[in-house]
């Protein structure tokens, strides 16, 4: 069968035509009523293990080209990056990983991203100003690596440590890098998501095709700066992508007239995604699933 995600054969089973009003109000009440397909990073996890593929030129043309991954954590994600932009396929793009905690960098990041000769690590954090700002980690996510941390205070923190950490946008990081091409950023920012994505949009945004990221509760709880998913949203749309909350049956477009407020007012763990028109453009409207389902509603 084909994997999931993957542009349809001939024979898909294609989702029913709707107008934008009755794919808005489908949309809804499968979200309200479907939260275990949304919650957590299954569907994430599905889409990193095929999204290679859909890519007519993964390596870009030429140099300036990288993968950007913003909050890397553990570095979880760099076999994916490697296997479908970097030496896995290849190609002589960067992978660029962004993370401003010195436990999780020491004892996870780089060791797992050792094994990857295209991987940098940059041990900071992006937001929509450069500089420095300060570094909350919680002691009681782990005695020894010390993996939870945020660029604001972790509502739940009873104790912890708080430092400085050197503060960077994407635009100025493209500009500085000369990067020509991003086929794949991945903002895991802890509630930062919106900030980032406002330090992006000159020029990073403008050379990325696609965006997957945390939409979570953390936008506007005491760890992010406010932003709705809403706003978010609205960045991305203006800056010409389309807009989707991702689960392991559906994903939901959320941009334009398929927005709703019920992606503001229920929010918990869970990921989107943006796609670039130039990419949409290639892929087509249709993704299925690994029974041969369309994952569009509509």
């Amino acid at each position: 069968p084909a994997p999931a995600g993957a542009p349809p054969p001939a024979s898909a089973s294609v989702a029913p035509q709707m107008s934008a009003s009755q794919c808005q109000t489908a949309q809804e009440q499968f979200y309200r009523q479907n939260k275990d397909t949304f919650h957590g990073d299954d569907a994430k996890s599905l889409f990193l293990r095929i999204v290679g593929q859909f890519f007519p030129e993964p390596c870009g043309q030429g140099e300036g080209v990288a993968v950007i991954d913003v909050g890397a954590n553990t570095g979880q994600d760099v076999k994916y990056f490697s296997k479908w932009f970097g030496s896995g396929r290849g190609c002589k793009s960067k992978i660029y990983l962004f993370e401003p905690n010195p436990q999780v960098v020491k004892f996870s990041l780089r060791p797992r991203s050792s094994k990857y000769p295209e991987a940098e690590i940059i041990e900071g954090a992006v937001s929509n100003f450069t500089g420095t700002q300060t570094f909350y980690t919680n002691v009681d996510a782990s005695s020894k690596k010390n993996e939870q941390g945020s660029l604001g205070k972790i509502h739940w923190m009873k104790g912890g440590t708080t430092f400085p950490v050197a503060t960077f946008t994407l635009d100025q990081f493209v500009e500085e890098h000369a990067l020509t091409y991003v086929p794949f950023l991945k903002v895991d920012a802890e509630g930062w998501e919106g900030a980032v994505f406002q330090g992006g949009a000159q020029k990073a945004l403008k050379v990325t095709d696609f965006i997957f990221f945390e939409c979570s509760d953390t936008l506007d709880d005491s760890r992010g700066t406010g932003h709705k998913l809403k706003d978010i949203v609205g960045y991305l749309d203006v800056a010409g992508f389309d807009v989707y909350k991702i689960g392991t049956r559906y994903m939901l477009k959320l941009n334009g007239p398929y927005w709703h407020d019920v992606y503001d007012k229920i929010r918990y763990w869970s990921n989107c995604m943006a796609v670039s028109s130039r990419l949409q453009s290639h892929l087509g409207r249709l993704w299925v699933d690994g029974r041969n389902r369309s994952m569009s509603m509509c």
